[in-house]
């Protein structure tokens, strides 16, 4: 508890969020992500100017806009629900807080996994010597355009949750990535969930159109958050069916089978044990694309304390990104 000791107070209400994988968390005078009682999240916010930046980002995304750049941009990342002032010292607020979207407070079983995009992490304003630190932490960034930055997974063999460590993300390479990074993420037992998977490169895809489409923001150290529920049962797992684009997808082992009135009643009872919000859904295999996606899998751009302005498409940030679902693609493949 010692770590805890100067650490700021707490807003009332809240905790540490146990599943943060990344970035500052609370401890040795630091705050990080905090989990509130409403089903959302606090993040902190930072010192000028990356505080400032982020906070201004998710103020232009979510304000009144006819700007279709930022309408279609929301989609992607957590709902912003405004500032949150922390304690105060002599009638100033000490810390700021940005109430955010909670991505993972219905999943059971939950698995989290933050990738940082591009292939370069510093911004524009970086010290020759901030440059250099950042090259030198992961040199496969180069030729992947993406890196870990951590990872926390339910493993369904072990009954438990396991913890991917900045040490783990190191040691990961360009040849490695795909099934020792991507894989291990998405392996419960002895099979990939591909239908994850399928949902995410769907979701990535879209994110893809949007960069390719704009010319307003360069991302620099943003990531990507992927979230899943872990299944109850690996067998049934590799038989799921979702929809994916409005459509139902046929994925794995079901490519060749026909699916009758009684596995789809299976199907429909697996994901139920999977997340409360499967009482929610429909009995039939019409399901709703929303819904059953982000009760299960989903995926949000976070992080934006290096968001610039610009006037150009942010290829560092596409390059990762096209990176990424040709590898994700790649597991579907195996």
């Amino acid at each position: 508890m010692s770590k805890f000791l100067n650490s700021p107070q707490l807003p009332p209400g809240t905790k540490p969020l146990p599943t943060q994988v990344a970035g500052h968390k609370y401890g040795d005078g630091k705050i990080g992500c905090l989990e509130v009682d409403d089903g959302t999240i606090l993040k902190h916010v930072q010192r000028p100017p990356k505080g400032q930046r982020e906070l201004d980002f998710y103020d232009e995304v979510f304000k009144s806009t006819d700007d279709n750049t930022l309408i279609e941009l929301r989609p992607f990342v957590p709902e912003f629900h405004g500032v949150i002032h922390g304690e105060k010292n002599g009638g100033v607020a000490k810390h700021q807080y940005l109430k955010l979207e909670n991505l993972i407070k219905k999943l059971s079983k939950p698995c989290v996994l933050d990738i940082k995009m591009g292939r370069k992490t510093y911004d524009p304003e970086a010290s020759p010597e901030k440059v250099a630190l950042e090259i030198a932490k992961f040199p496969p960034v180069m030729q992947l355009g993406y890196q870990f930055s951590g990872m926390l997974k339910f493993d369904i063999d072990k009954n438990k949750m396991v913890k991917y460590d900045k040490y783990f993300c190191k040691k990961l390479t360009e040849k490695t990535m795909v099934v020792d990074g991507l894989g291990e993420f998405f392996r419960q037992g002895k099979h990939y969930r591909k239908d994850y998977i399928q949902v995410v490169v769907d979701k990535l895809k879209s994110i893809e159109t949007w960069f390719l489409n704009q010319k307003k923001y360069a991302f620099y150290a943003s990531s990507l958050l992927f979230v899943y529920n872990a299944s109850v049962d690996n067998t049934e797992a590799q038989d799921i069916v979702l929809c994916s684009e409005g459509k139902e997808e046929k994925l794995d082992s079901m490519e060749d089978k026909k699916i009758n009135k009684d596995s789809e009643s299976d199907i429909n009872q697996t994901d139920n044990r999977l997340s409360e919000e499967g009482s929610d859904e429909t009995e039939n295999t019409s399901c709703n694309h929303s819904n059953r996606d982000r009760s299960f899998v989903d995926v949000r751009m976070i992080d934006f304390t290096h968001v610039f302005p610009s006037e150009d498409r942010d290829e560092n940030y596409i390059f990762g990104l096209q990176n990424l679902i040709k590898h994700l693609q790649s597991l579907l493949e195996i």
